[in-house]
């Protein structure tokens, strides 16, 4: 109690002090980041963003921080609400940081291969979608495994030469990239951990950090670490700022054109934004609020499969409305974040479907003639990186 009380006292005179440099009615206008846990402090325009290291440490400093605004009567113009502190404080200081987790994984990459990983944090988002999408998190009698499969060869190699590890192997018609020693599983783990969207990814991942908890030959200290990071339950957050969707849709997605005849028997080319996941109903529904409030549907009719559902959902946004903001948002979120498989090219060519057809419905033949061959090539790509192999891995 007499540790607070003096740290009460410095941050009420470290306020006083401030207060009086300026002038008697000082306004502080400050916000929180409750994602970052960033304290940004505005002092006529000037911002200083001070980096919150313990979380437990951080509660005190709230609370001492709002009474000592109370005492010397500075207002404040940004409320800090009821629910986000009641939900900041229930995180506890025990649970690590989600962005520790990148953090986590650069640095013992660093150790390990005494170089840093190259790649920035947009490419880490991709992969973890790529990876929930269409990966593998096996774990087989205390064993780690990982697996990609694809058909295109292409992408593989770039995660290859990108992590500096694994290895990828020609199957009948298809490949995969595939990891096997726990080390660097346990690298993927420490990249993985807090950054999962999908539930049944989360539970796969908890099996892994059991394992690697048990591995008899495992050295920490090969990866600068003392003990394995605890393991976070709870999802991550989705946004269109990250380019998490971009990978997931590189594993999942599709863009789609189709034809049909209006009342008038006039052909209509109707533009789709399509993802499909197995048992995947709740982050599909979360993806069609960030781009279009619609409904998420199984797909076709539910195949029983031993007397189970395929239980496969699809997310199926038409585009053809130009005043729906749904075909300025996909756009402007798969050009700011790149596909990087074959799709990227169906993408370019659907975008350049929908400058030909928006609000310019009905076409003329020849026009109906040139989307046709342009849609064909769409589906050439598309088919080049649909997912193929084993059931098992995935």
């Amino acid at each position: 109690m007499f540790s607070i009380g003096i740290l009460g006292f410095l941050v009420w005179s470290q306020l006083m002090m401030m207060a009086f440099s300026f002038c008697e009615n000082w306004v502080i206008n400050f916000t929180i980041s409750w994602k970052d846990y960033t304290l940004l402090n505005t002092f006529y325009s000037t911002n200083v963003n001070n980096n919150i290291q313990s979380a437990g440490n951080s509660v005190y400093f709230f609370i001492l921080l709002i009474l000592a605004l109370n005492i010397t009567n500075i207002k404040i113009k940004n409320i800090i609400t009821i629910n986000s502190f009641k939900k900041y404080i229930k995180r506890g200081s025990s649970e690590t940081i989600r962005e520790n987790s990148f953090e986590n994984f650069r640095k013992s990459y660093l150790y390990f291969y005494k170089t840093p990983f190259k790649e920035n944090d947009n490419w880490l988002f991709w992969f973890i979608g790529f990876i929930e999408g269409d990966g593998a998190i096996l774990e087989y009698k205390g064993k780690c495994k990982f697996v990609l499969t694809q058909k295109d060869s292409k992408v593989l190699v770039e995660i290859q030469k990108v992590l500096g590890f694994g290895k990828v192997k020609k199957f009948n018609n298809f490949y995969r990239f595939l990891v096997q020693d726990n080390y660097n599983c346990l690298l993927i783990f420490l990249l993985l951990n807090g950054n999962l969207i999908l539930e049944h990814r989360i539970i796969q991942l908890s099996r892994w950090y059991n394992s690697l908890l048990k591995a008899p030959k495992l050295n920490l200290s090969n990866l600068n670490l003392i003990s394995i990071p605890s393991f976070i339950k709870t999802s991550e957050q989705l946004s269109l700022t990250s380019s998490w969707i971009s990978g997931f849709t590189d594993a999942e997605g599709c863009f789609s054109i189709s034809f049909y005849k209006n009342r008038k028997n006039k052909i209509i080319v109707k533009a789709r934004f399509i993802l499909d996941q197995k048992n995947g109903e709740n982050v599909l529904k979360t993806i069609a609020n960030l781009f279009s409030p619609i409904s998420v549907k199984l797909r076709g009719f539910p195949v029983k499969l031993r007397n189970k559902t395929n239980n496969v959902f699809r997310l199926d946004i038409s585009c053809n409305d130009i005043k729906n903001p749904n075909v300025k948002l996909i756009k402007n979120y798969f050009t700011n974040f790149n596909l990087k498989t074959s799709k990227q090219n169906s993408f370019l060519l659907w975008c350049k479907i929908l400058d030909l057809t928006l609000a310019k419905q009905p076409l003329t033949e020849l026009e109906i003639k040139e989307i046709k061959i342009l849609s064909k090539q769409i589906n050439r790509f598309t088919i080049n990186n649909k997912s193929i192999g084993s059931s098992k891995f995935s």
